[in-house]
């Protein structure tokens, strides 16, 4: 127990930043210590650490889990259709 790890991102007075992004939110290696009263580095540790209980994974997360990334998909495939296009447009302006 003496070796035992305790870092702020597992801890469950930790709340982490997150900035938008195009189709989520990302997570920053920053956050809000609510014991310190201040922004603390997610490597950062203190005394008054207490772990955060585990939650189990919900079968909503796994939903929204795979529509994001049935909609990467999407946006991939539409780009390579679009690509293709063009590229037949030109070949057809060739000839």
């Amino acid at each position: 127990m003496g070796n035992c790890v305790t870092r702020c991102y597992e801890c469950k007075h930790f709340d982490k930043y997150y900035t938008q992004g195009l189709q989520k939110f990302n997570k920053t290696k920053f956050g809000w210590c609510c014991m310190k009263q201040n922004h603390v580095n997610i490597h950062e540790s203190c005394d008054q650490y207490v772990r955060r209980p585990k939650r189990k994974i919900r079968t909503w997360a796994i939903c929204n889990c795979l529509n994001r990334l049935l909609t990467e998909l999407t946006e991939a495939r539409k780009m390579i259709e679009i690509e293709c296009s063009e590229n037949n447009e030109n070949e057809s302006d060739k000839m």
